[in-house]
């Protein structure tokens, strides 16, 4: 039934499979982390972090979970709970992508010192000169970018945000000397 009702896009049937799956066989954790995951492709952020609050009550250490349960939260705007949950995600599997995330949400809380930190250990990281970030540019369109030039981008806002307008203007070159068209960044200079 689960594979018939996403075959045809029913997404309600595919739920209820789910509940009465989860009803035969409740210690199944994979099939929570199913139901997070259609919660979560339906943007049902509340659903899936209450689902995986409850997930991860039973099991702490269930990094699906935990990245699910931070992006949920970054979602509804609890910022500190989200960097909270991505501080424990990338403490359990050092994900670059993860500090990344990281790096932003203390930019966003205010916590300058800690993103400068944070932004510095991902370009000294060399599993992150290849990644690509998605940017949005407007309602419908979004810009793919270096990882790199995101976080120069990034050091760029947190020098400005401490006044010091020559060093911001150096990094914002630096993200645009990585990626040219990089239209945050064009905006930020």
């Amino acid at each position: 039934i689960y594979y018939n009702a996403l075959r045809y896009n029913d997404y309600a049937v595919a739920r209820n499979s789910l509940y009465k799956m989860m009803a035969i066989n409740p210690s199944n954790l994979a099939l929570a982390d199913t139901l997070a995951m259609l919660y979560l492709d339906q943007n049902q952020y509340s659903s899936a972090l209450i689902l995986t609050n409850d997930i991860l009550s039973v099991n702490a250490a269930d990094q699906f979970a935990m990245e699910v349960n931070g992006f949920c939260y970054e979602q509804l705007g609890f910022k500190q709970e989200a960097l909270t949950r991505y501080e424990s995600l990338h403490l359990a599997t050092n994900r670059i992508d993860i500090l990344y995330k990281i790096a932003f949400l203390q930019f966003q809380l205010n916590k300058l010192a800690e993103a400068t930190a944070s932004a510095d250990i991902v370009l000294q990281d060399e599993s992150s000169s290849g990644l690509k970030i998605s940017f949005p540019i407007d309602q419908t369109r979004v810009q793919e970018v270096p990882m790199h030039a995101s976080i120069y981008n990034l050091k760029g806002l947190i020098a400005q945000a401490q006044e010091q307008k020559e060093e911001a203007i150096g990094h914002f070159e630096k993200a645009l000397e990585l990626a040219p068209e990089f239209s945050v960044a064009q905006q930020n200079l």
